[in-house]
Parts: C-alpha cells; sequence; structure tokens
C-alpha cells in the first residue's frame, strides 16, 4: 500500500513538471490561469523531512526572488550635454536603467557578484529534487497529510524550474552587458571621450547599439559623473581580473 501512495505522489510531482499540450481551440475556451506564486502553509505538518522540504522551499523562493529584484541594468548610451550657451557635446557613458551616470567598474563589480552568487544559488536549486523525494515519501505513508500538503509537492519543481530558467537568461544577458562595458573601457574614458582622439569616432560608434541619447545639463553631467567616480573609487580590483581591464 505505501509503494502505491508513493507512485501516487510522485505522479503529482511529475504532473508538474512535465509540460502539458493542448490544442489552439481549447486555449482559447480556457480561462486565463493566474501565475503560479509560492505561498508558505499557515501551520506545518509536524513531519520533519516534509517541514524541512517547506522550509527549503521558501528559503529559496526569497532567494530567488531577491536575487532578481538586486540586479541593475546598465547600458553604455550617447549623452548630449548642454552647455549654458546652449551648444551640445556628445558623450558616451554607462547609465543605469533611469538614466543615471555609473562608473564602469561599479557595472562590472556587479556583474562578478551576481555571477558567483547566481552559480551558488543554481546549485542549490538542484538540491530541491532530493529534497522533494523525501517529502514525496513522507506523504504517501500518511494519506491525511497527502489531503492538506500533496499540493506543496509541485513547488519545489517549480521553484527550480521556473526559477533557474529566469536566472540563467538575466545571467545571459548581464554578461551580454559585461562585454559592452569592457568595450567601452577600452574605447572611452569614463568622462565618455574617446581614449585615442585620432581614432574615427564615427567607426567606434558604430559597433554600439542603437539607443534613444540622454540630454543632460552641464551641471547635471558633471554631478552625476563626479558622484560615479566617487563610488567607484571604492571599489576594491581584484588583481589580474580581465573584467576590470581596459
Amino acid at each position: 500500500m505505501k509503494r502505491i501512495f508513493i507512485m501516487m505522489a510522485m505522479a503529482i510531482v511529475m504532473g508538474a513538471v512535465l509540460p502539458t499540450t493542448a490544442n489552439a481551440a481549447d486555449k482559447k475556451e480556457k480561462k486565463e490561469k493566474k501565475a503560479w506564486k509560492w505561498e508558505m502553509p499557515k501551520k506545518m505538518s509536524g513531519d520533519a523531512d516534509l517541514d524541512l522540504y517547506l522550509r527549503t522551499c521558501d528559503t529559496l523562493n526569497t532567494r530567488v526572488t531577491s536575487y532578481l529584484d538586486s540586479v541593475t541594468f546598465y547600458s553604455v548610451k550617447v549623452v548630449n550635454v548642454k552647455n549654458d550657451d546652449g551648444t551640445i557635446v556628445q558623450r558616451r557613458c554607462v547609465v543605469d536603467e533611469d538614466g543615471h551616470i555609473r562608473g564602469s567598474n561599479e557595472a562590472l563589480a556587479q556583474y562578478i557578484a551576481m555571477t558567483n552568487s547566481g552559480l551558488g544559488l543554481l546549485n542549490d536549486l538542484l538540491k530541491i529534487t532530493a529534497q522533494t523525494t523525501s517529502a514525496t515519501a513522507a506523504i504517501a505513508g500518511n494519506p491525511l497529510l497527502a489531503l492538506s500538503y500533496g499540493k506543496y509537492l509541485k513547488a519545489g519543481p517549480k521553484i527550480a524550474i521556473e526559477g533557474g530558467k529566469t536566472m540563467k537568461e538575466l545571467m545571459k544577458r548581464m554578461n551580454e552587458q559585461k562585454k559592452a562595458i569592457r568595450k567601452y573601457k577600452k574605447d572611452y574614458t569614463e568622462a565618455g571621450e574617446l581614449r585615442d582622439p585620432t581614432t574615427d569616432a564615427s567607426a567606434i560608434d558604430a559597433s554600439y547599439p542603437d539607443s534613444e541619447p540622454i540630454t543632460k545639463t552641464s551641471a547635471e553631467f558633471d554631478k552625476e559623473l563626479a558622484d560615479a567616480m566617487e563610488k567607484d573609487k571604492s571599489i576594491t580590483i581584484p588583481d589580474g581580473d580581465v573584467d576590470f581591464e581596459g
């Protein structure tokens, strides 16, 4: 009998992991499903293996959410600096999502930190598989627990698969961002001026993705640049780290 319960419980887990298909007509008839969201049960089960599994799911979900929320995306954009006399000087700088000038080392330091913590978190997500098996066995041996906590067996695989997929996509984007900023460090100074004034600026600029220029007054530009440089000074550059070359 216990073996039957285990097989039934594992079927619940597999149902959460394996994709299902439906034809287009059926999809139109079905109401839009709410996005899956993890919620910790209000009361623990009292079973050591199952409760450990629930706490692990809660911890991993929090860690994945915090990881995704903590990233700042940077890009290299043209900044039109408007002087008091109305003339405009073009610079190219590292900016954040709000268009504020940031230091290139700050952006690269975040990439290194996020990559290291991301790889550790991805590794921990893989471990939930073993705890899912233990929790499944606990439920299979107690039909009453199965009624109250069976639905939570889907949580571990969902957190691992969906969280892992989203994190890998984010890490890929950060890696592309890192390459762009490393190139920027070789082409431009932090003030957005070409390192080699004799270089054909149009040829270099053509190698950067097109984006809407940002316009700032000279006062705004000078202040944001000074703040960015001050923050960059506080960043410890690892010896021999190629990410900070340029």
